[in-house]
C-alpha cells in the first residue's frame, strides 16, 4: 500500500487538495487526476525524482518533450511501487540550438550544448580583456 499526495504550487490558484491510497502502479495511474496528464501535448511519461525527494516522500514528475521539460505532480509516501517508474531524465536543451545541454552558464543564465558553452567561455574571456 502507498499514498499519493498532489503537489499544490504556492503560486497556483488551484489549491484543491488530493490524497489517495493505491495498491499498484496501475491503480495509481488510473486516477482521474493523473489520467488527465496523458492528454497534455508533449507528455512523455511519469517518472520519479530520487535526488530531490523530501524526507521519506518520493517526488512524482510528469515529463514532457522527451524529458526536456518536467513538472512536479505529487508525492508518494513510501518506496512501494517506485521501482516500476523510470528515474526522471530532467534533460535541458541548449538555448542556442536543439541539442541536449552540457552546462548552465551563470553569467548568461542559460543552458548550452558543449559547442556553444565553449564559444560563450571564449566570448567572456575576450570581454574581460
Amino acid at each position: 500500500m502507498n499514498t499519493f499526495r498532489k503537489y499544490c504550487s504556492p503560486f497556483s490558484f488551484n489549491q484543491d487538495q488530493l490524497e489517495f491510497d493505491f495498491k499498484s502502479k496501475k491503480e495509481l495511474l488510473a486516477n482521474k487526476f493523473l489520467q488527465s496528464y496523458f492528454s497534455h501535448e508533449g507528455f512523455f511519461r511519469f517518472a520519479i525524482d530520487v535526488k530531490e525527494s523530501i524526507e521519506d516522500e518520493i517526488i512524482l514528475m510528469a515529463e514532457y518533450e522527451n524529458g526536456h521539460e518536467w513538472w512536479v505532480v505529487g508525492f508518494l509516501k513510501n518506496k512501494n511501487h517506485v521501482a516500476s517508474f523510470p528515474k526522471a531524465k530532467m534533460k535541458r536543451k541548449c538555448s542556442m540550438c536543439e541539442k541536449d545541454a552540457f552546462a548552465f552558464h551563470l553569467e548568461y543564465r542559460n543552458d548550452f550544448c558543449k559547442k556553444h558553452f565553449e564559444e560563450i567561455k571564449k566570448r567572456v574571456k575576450k570581454d574581460l580583456k
